[in-house]
């Protein structure tokens, strides 16, 4: 309902306000703490059906997919069991139009002190030969994945729900903006993105 939503959005108001407050703390670290942790599922997030593209990030270069489009992660299955997920992962060249499509696995750790898992690990072997580390920076589990990126000097990335980018909620770039600082580089390609399927 309309009175829920509001609700939450007074809640993470005030989840960012405190966040803005403990300005003693590093931009890097401002959101790493137990108590901000029902913004940081990590296992929850990664549970949601469905195709994410990468919205933005907060650094220029990326040499894993360098100048490519519509960035994107969907979800195929789930290991409850052995807590792991199955995902497709994929993006677009905009300049030839080709195609990448591969198969990642994904599985979640918990940062010390944390009372549920809060970082994304994934790789693209299921021997975890090679693994990144994406600590949830905040999410709302429906279309606003804010991603830090360590390997990337602790910069961060934006993800939002496929047919729903048109719908992220101001609150989402308020908190991108609060964790990540003003730079904004957009990886999504309306037009270049609604054709790829």
């Amino acid at each position: 309902s309309n009175e829920d939503k509001s609700f939450k959005s007074r809640h993470i108001f005030l989840f960012l306000l405190l966040l803005a407050s403990s300005g003693a703390l590093s931009r890097a670290e401002i959101e790493r703490k137990p108590e901000y942790s029902q913004y940081q599922d990590a296992w929850k997030a990664l549970k949601v059906p469905g195709r994410y593209y990468l919205y933005m990030r907060s650094y220029e270069y990326e040499p894993l997919y360098k100048d490519r489009k519509c960035v994107y992660n969907e979800l195929i299955d789930v290991n409850e069991e052995e807590q792991y997920t199955l995902n497709a992962v994929g993006s677009v060249d905009p300049v030839t139009g080709s195609r990448t499509n591969q198969t990642a696995y994904a599985w979640v750790r918990a940062s010390e002190g944390y009372p549920i898992p809060d970082v994304i690990q994934s790789s693209t072997t299921f021997d975890r030969s090679k693994v990144l580390e994406f600590p949830v920076a905040f999410t709302e589990y429906n279309n606003c994945e804010i991603l830090r990126v360590p390997h990337r000097n602790n910069g961060c990335e934006l993800w939002a729900k496929a047919g729903e980018l048109h719908k992220i909620e101001s609150l989402c770039f308020f908190a991108f903006h609060l964790l990540c600082g003003p730079g904004k580089y957009m990886v999504y390609d309306d037009s270049l993105c609604k054709t790829f399927k």
